[in-house]
């Protein structure tokens, strides 16, 4: 009898750790964990409290020509140097994750957030846009921000954005993707940071 009871307990106890955690974890946004969303999921929604600044790792952008399209050449360095200046910029401004440091801290530093960003981007057919219309020929572009603790590399959540282009209102000479792509990542750090508000 004794021995049921102890296992029925150590159930218990486990299933109530289980929803312990279910209930740390948080996302928040549009559409969460759909490829056409903008969400942020934090595993722990109290962790994000105790960092005193955060800083950006890497920065990687890839463009991906299905083929040749009458499009402008796409920097994808440019691109890059984009998301760290608008990405910077908002968290600056915000003091949300506390002080934006320039580069990264010592080895092994506590209570430091390392952000790392991909940008992946199908340019579209501006042509196709422009000449076809209703849709046909759009950009699209998946910007994501991983949420890493510096001391131990653990990942603590993912940004997810998902932008998309028609030209539509724009002049043929200012309706390129990378045009586009530039809005896109203004509109996901915006969104970004304003997610991460919903954890302080």
């Amino acid at each position: 009898m004794k021995a049921r009871r102890k296992r029925i307990f150590g159930l218990m106890m486990a299933a109530l750790m289980t929803l312990a955690g279910a209930a740390a974890a948080k996302v928040v946004g549009k559409n969460p964990g759909k490829i056409q969303g903008r969400w942020l999921d934090v595993k722990d929604a109290e962790s994000l409290k105790g960092y005193k600044g955060v800083y950006l790792g890497d920065v990687t952008t890839d463009i991906n020509w299905k083929e040749e399209r009458n499009e402008q050449p796409i920097d994808e360095e440019l691109l890059s140097e984009n998301v760290r200046e608008q990405l910077t910029e908002r968290l600056r401004d915000s003091g949300v994750l506390g002080k934006v440091l320039d580069k990264a801290p010592e080895e092994g530093a506590a209570d430091y957030l390392r952000l790392d960003c991909t940008l992946e981007v199908e340019p579209g057919s501006r042509a196709a846009r422009y000449v076809v219309g209703l849709g046909a020929g759009k950009s699209r572009s998946i910007f994501e921000i991983h949420l890493k603790d510096h001391a131990s590399g653990d990942e603590l959540g993912l940004y997810h954005g998902y932008g998309v282009g028609t030209g539509m209102g724009l002049k043929l000479a200012g309706g390129g993707a990378r045009k586009m792509t530039q809005d896109d990542v203004q509109e996901n750090t915006k969104n970004f940071v304003k997610l991460l508000k919903e954890f302080r």
